[in-house]
C-alpha cells in the first residue's frame, strides 16, 4: 500500500494583514510550534475525503494526476488551531500537495506548490493575498507585497513572540469581505489607513532585523487601532491585547483575519516563558511562547 506524507508550518502575520490585499506590504514569520501533517494512503478502504480536504485533493489530482480522491484515505494531523488566523488552511493545502505529489512520484518545486495551494485557498477564502501560502511553502520569514516576488525578512536573535488564542473562530472570507465594504464606503479614509499601515510594516521590518524589541512592540501597538478601524477587531480581541500587555509584553495586536482568533505580542525571548505562565494562570490559551527563529 502506498503511503505518502507532507508537512507544512503555520504562520503569524506580524503586520500588514488585510491591507496587504490592497497593495500594502506585510511581514509574516513561521510558527514552528504549530505544524500540520497530511498522510495519504491508496486503496485504504477508509472514509472518502470530505470538505476542504476533498477540494484540495481534487486540485492536486488535476495538477499531477493520480487516483480518484474518493479512493484514498487522507489523514490530517494538525497542531494549528482552526479559524484562528494562523494559516491552517494554507498549511493544509501545502502539506496535502506535498503528500499527493509524493504519492504519484513527483517532486514539485516551490512554484508548483504555490499554484496548487493558492487554488485551494481561493476555494476557501475567495481572494487570498498569498502570504499564508508563501510561509507554508518556504518555512521562512517573508516580506510580502501582492504581485511582487516575496523577499526574505531578516530576523535578529533574541526576539520573543507570544501567541494566544481567544477561542473564538471567525471566517476569513467574512472578514475580507467586511474590510472590502469599509474601503468602498470611505475610500479616502481607507487610503490613509493603508499608508499608515505601510509605515508600521516598515518599522516592524527594521525592528526585526535589528533585534529591537522595544521598537517592535511600539509598532505592534500602532498596528492594532488600524485593524480596529477596518472592523476586524472585537471586544474579545481587545481584552486579549490588554491582558498580554499587562503581563509584561512590549506590544501586542491581533493577527490574521481578526473577528476572533489570535493575538500576538513581543518581548525579549528569555522573558517569553514567564509571560506565558502569567497568561495561562489568568486562563488564556497560549499557542506558542518562544523566540522568532533568526533568518538563515
Amino acid at each position: 500500500m502506498t503511503v505518502a506524507r507532507g508537512r507544512a508550518t503555520g504562520k503569524v502575520i506580524v503586520a500588514g494583514e488585510h491591507f496587504v490585499v490592497y497593495g500594502a506590504p506585510a511581514i509574516a514569520v513561521p510558527l514552528p510550534a504549530a505544524t500540520l501533517e497530511v498522510e495519504i494512503r491508496e486503496a485504504a478502504g477508509g472514509p472518502a475525503p470530505q470538505g476542504h480536504v476533498a477540494e484540495c485533493a481534487r486540485i492536486a489530482r488535476e495538477r499531477w494526476g493520480g487516483p480518484d480522491p474518493a479512493a484514498v484515505s487522507i489523514v490530517v494531523r494538525s497542531g494549528i488551531p482552526v479559524a484562528a488566523g494562523l494559516g491552517s488552511s494554507a498549511a493544509l493545502s501545502v502539506a496535502l500537495a506535498r503528500a499527493w505529489a509524493g504519492m504519484v512520484g513527483r517532486a514539485p518545486d516551490d512554484a508548483e506548490l504555490r499554484e496548487v495551494s493558492l487554488a485551494c485557498e481561493r476555494v476557501a477564502h475567495g481572494a487570498p493575498s498569498g502570504i499564508d501560502t508563501e510561509v507554508a511553502v518556504t518555512g521562512r520569514a517573508v516580506r510580502f507585497v501582492r504581485g511582487e516576488s516575496p523577499r526574505p525578512q531578516a530576523v535578529a536573535p533574541g526576539i520573543g513572540l507570544i501567541v494566544i488564542d481567544t477561542g473564538t473562530p471567525a471566517s476569513t472570507r467574512t472578514m475580507v469581505e467586511a474590510v472590502a465594504r469599509r474601503r468602498t464606503e470611505d475610500p479616502a479614509r481607507f487610503e490613509r489607513l493603508l499608508a499608515e499601515t505601510s509605515a508600521v510594516v516598515a518599522a516592524v521590518g527594521d525592528a526585526l532585523a535589528a533585534g529591537d524589541v522595544t521598537r517592535l512592540g511600539t509598532a505592534l501597538d500602532a498596528a492594532q487601532p488600524l485593524l480596529a478601524a477596518v472592523g476586524v477587531s472585537t471586544p474579545g480581541l481587545e481584552r486579549a491585547v490588554a491582558a498580554v500587555r499587562a503581563a509584561g509584553a512590549a506590544g501586542a495586536k491581533l493577527t490574521g483575519k481578526g473577528g476572533g482568533g489570535t493575538v500576538i505580542a513581543t518581548c525579549r525571548e528569555r522573558d517569553a516563558p514567564l509571560l506565558a505562565e502569567r497568561l495561562r494562570d489568568e486562563g488564556w490559551t497560549v499557542v506558542a511562547a518562544g523566540g522568532i527563529a533568526p533568518a538563515a
